[in-house]
């Protein structure tokens, strides 16, 4: 099992990916963004 911060960091890091995606479709006048 994982240590709580390093789930913690994990779980910080897929909201800001998701995040980045929400704001892609956003701006999805950009075609040139790179997906993850």
């Amino acid at each position: 099992m994982m240590p709580k911060s390093v789930k913690r960091f994990s779980d910080d890091i897929m909201l800001y990916l998701f995040d980045l995606e929400a704001d892609s479709d956003l701006r999805s006048n950009r075609p040139e963004i790179i997906r993850l």
